[in-house]
């Protein structure tokens, strides 16, 4: 039928299936995932969403055994957003693992497992549910990955941090390395961050869209540093140390310009790659930690996860929070108690796990998977009309 929003005052109401759901243009759309082809809310967890680049498709994980087919502990679930069709991921692990989309949503590439307590990157087909092995050395034999694989900007191979190349390479060295989806021998990237990783510190890598270049954030002797390292130059820049034992969270805005750190207890902090200069959005405070902070909104904005502790005595808890930043004023919104969000390439929505029943039809108490519009976008006619008939 029609879909129309009415653009004059008062509510507009917008058909998300059962219910009339009211949007009053500064006031986001929400809407379940976690649920079966026909609406049947998630009997179990669902947590770590995954929005694919073209917005279309959702991943997430849950325990839940009326989605799509029953699961032994956790399983991988995906959603087509255009169809609300949910079907179960054929993936070769039981556990929630971080996972990054091929740029044309049709792969995923994941790190699990493998013998001797080492770690493999995979690559599954969605369209085919064909799983190969990427992370090998020159010999053939598993390469251990360190760092959370991604695709490089054309879709056509897969980069992490690894050890364990080949015979021939350093013993203990640590490398940025990318593999070809067509086979063939690992390309060795560059820059050896062995050196880096002393007394036992772990490394992890945020990457810009173009792969050009890659944050690597470690912790050292209990502080956490960030080294801003260009793929094409080779040139290694320090960027930040933070002064508690934590790994910063980073990610570049869409122009590579900047970089949004997300500092736990020391706030948020943007980068300016140009200047090297850094600008404090967002003051540590105590018994704040910032979990993640991602560009949104044609980058005027920062969506950023958030967990206060709230000292109740000897009832001591903590709420998660996703919050709204005005880059240039600092304002914060906060837009819904849950955590984990992720921000669509057009910067305009967000997927997240919460707790809170968020909408009307929600009566579970396990976490679910929400899909939000945020305030002042007007998402396509595809993601609000969830039925036949005139949208009113």
């Amino acid at each position: 039928g029609a879909d129309t929003l009415n653009g004059g005052d008062g509510a507009d109401v917008i058909h998300g299936g059962d219910a009339d759901l009211p949007f009053f243009g500064e006031v986001p759309f929400i809407e379940r995932l976690s649920e079966s082809s026909s609406g049947q809310q998630a009997a179990g967890t669902s947590v770590d969403p995954y929005l694919s680049p073209d917005g279309e498709t959702v991943l997430f994980w849950s325990t839940a055994d009326n989605i799509a087919g029953s699961v032994a502990t956790y399983g991988l679930f995906m959603r087509d957003l255009d169809t609300g069709q949910v079907t179960r991921v054929p993936i070769n692990v039981t556990s929630n693992v971080a996972i990054s989309f091929s740029p044309d949503g049709s792969m995923i590439a994941y790190r699990a497992p493998g013998d001797g307590g080492s770690s493999i990157a995979y690559v599954l087909n969605l369209n085919t549910n064909t799983t190969t092995a990427v992370s090998v050395n020159d010999a053939g034999a598993p390469a251990n990955v360190l760092t959370a694989p991604v695709f490089s900007a054309d879709g056509q191979s897969i980069l992490a941090v690894t050890e364990q190349l080949s015979p021939g390479w350093e013993d203990g060295s640590v490398f940025l390395v990318e593999w070809s989806l067509s086979g063939g021998a690992p390309t060795h990237v560059g820059l050896d961050v062995s050196p880096l990783l002393t007394n036992g510190a772990k490394v992890a890598a945020d990457f810009s869209a173009d792969r050009a270049q890659v944050v690597l954030r470690y912790v050292s002797s209990g502080y956490g540093y960030s080294d801003l390292y260009d793929t094409q130059t080779g040139q290694s820049t320090a960027v930040l140390q933070s002064h508690y034992n934590d790994r910063m969270f980073a990610t570049f805005s869409a122009d590579n310009s900047t970089i949004a750190f997300a500092a736990g207890e020391g706030g948020v902090r943007l980068y300016d790659v140009a200047s090297g200069t850094e600008r404090v959005l967002l003051d540590g405070v105590e018994d704040r930690f910032i979990q993640s902070a991602q560009f949104a909104l044609g980058g005027t904005a920062l969506i950023v996860s958030a967990r206060y502790d709230i000292d109740a005595g000897h009832d001591d808890y903590s709420i998660n929070k996703i919050l709204l930043v005005d880059i240039e004023s600092g304002a914060i919104t906060e837009l819904a108690v849950g955590q984990d969000p992720v921000v669509s390439a057009d910067g305009g929505q967000i997927v997240f796990q919460s707790y809170e029943r968020l909408t009307p039809d929600d009566t579970s108490s396990w976490s679910d998977i929400f899909l939000m519009t945020l305030p002042g976008v007007i998402a396509d006619s595809d993601t609000l009309n969830g039925g036949a008939g005139a949208d009113i």
